[in-house]
């Protein structure tokens, strides 16, 4: 049994929606999954972007050397490294100490054991480590992915108003920077080019005018 300490390899992410971001073209749902990974072979603990559809499952993860968990798409990523070495370390103490890889035959596969060598029963364990990740994982209000027109669309009437009161495309290009600061401090991560989307508006706003005169 290996009692040495549990790594946590989740970096001190510098913003709420540092995982944040977009999944393959044509694939559900529009934003990457987000994983926890709980390295039972490395006794480490990190987090991942990953469509497994895609990607697979891997050789090692496959051979019960490392599980994962489903993280809140909204996960505040810079809150996550702290919650995880507070909640979810202390919770999966046990099964890291109980964990043994062992040859099959085959391959060399990841097993937990109890007290007297028997298999050991983490149902119950690893099932309350995924309600916890679902229940009271740090997220955020607001953001996630957007594309520019979804974010932008409540708010479209007075965005063009003040687009057409732009005179030209420098102007224009720094009040899509201050739009997309906004977004970014409410957590927003776009799923497009924001700045040519506010610019293709500005020209539509234009060419009304011009239409109007």
């Amino acid at each position: 049994m290996d009692t040495t300490e549990i790594t946590n390899s989740i970096p001190a992410y510098a913003t709420a929606a540092a995982l944040v971001e977009a999944n393959y073209p044509g694939q559900f749902p529009r934003q990457m999954p987000i994983e926890l990974i709980l390295d039972w072979e490395a006794r480490e603990i990190r987090v991942e972007t990953r469509n497994s559809d895609i990607q697979g499952t891997t050789y090692y993860r496959w051979h019960g050397r490392e599980s994962a968990f489903s993280l809140p798409s909204s996960v505040d990523a810079s809150a996550l490294r702290e919650w995880v070495q507070g909640e979810i370390i202390p919770m999966a103490q046990s099964l890291f100490d109980a964990y043994s890889c062992e040859w099959d035959g085959s391959n060399h596969v990841g097993r937990f054991l109890d007290e007297d060598g028997d298999e050991k029963d983490t149902f119950d364990e690893m099932a309350a480590i995924s309600q916890a990740l679902e229940d009271d994982a740090p997220t955020t209000e607001n953001g996630g992915l957007y594309d520019p027109g979804d974010w932008f669309g409540p708010a479209h009437g007075q965005i063009k108003a003040e687009l057409s009161a732009l005179d030209s495309e420098e102007a224009v290009e720094a009040y899509a920077a201050e739009q997309i600061s906004v977004a970014e401090s409410e957590c927003v991560v776009f799923d497009g080019d924001a700045e040519e989307y506010l610019m293709d508006l500005w020209r539509e706003a234009r060419a009304e005018a011009d239409e109007e005169d």
